[in-house]
């Protein structure tokens, strides 16, 4: 029901309020489990036939499948969405990838872990430091 009621508010009132010049892109990022995306993807696609109009249009995205270094990073160091210290950061997003190869699914796991344990716990998890090479952790 809130979904119907986020794509009428589009298609009603951000339209009608919209210039004819202007293009308005709005977007709504879900975190759905595997077995409800299908459900999903048919609602998106009967609701797409039934709001459109000449200035309105709706449509589902696949889902990531893939995450690149800077978005990871830029998600890392805003700290509405996860608790990575700042400083650690930069580092954590290249561990994450190099252990991950920017599979989706595997970031969000270890993203999770850090949060649940700590992000220095994380780091020393993926980072086993080579025989005289210096601790990541000793830099923090």
């Amino acid at each position: 029901a809130d979904l119907i009621e986020w794509l009428k508010l589009g298609q009603q009132l951000l339209c009608r309020d919209c210039p004819p010049e202007l293009r308005i892109v709005s977007y709504l990022a879900l975190e759905l489990i595997p077995d409800s995306l299908g459900k999903v993807g048919e609602f998106m696609r009967q609701q797409r036939n039934e709001l459109l109009t000449d200035q309105f249009r709706c449509s589902a995205l696949p889902p990531l499948t893939r995450v690149d270094l800077s978005d990871l990073f830029d998600f890392l160091s805003d700290p509405e969405n996860t608790t990575c210290p700042p400083k650690l950061a930069a580092l954590a997003a290249r561990l994450i990838m190099d252990q991950t190869g920017g599979d989706y699914a595997k970031t969000i796991a270890l993203i999770k872990q850090a949060e649940e344990f700590t992000w220095v716990e994380m780091q020393r998890g993926i980072d086993q430091p080579k025989p005289g090479d210096p601790s990541l952790v000793e830099t923090f």
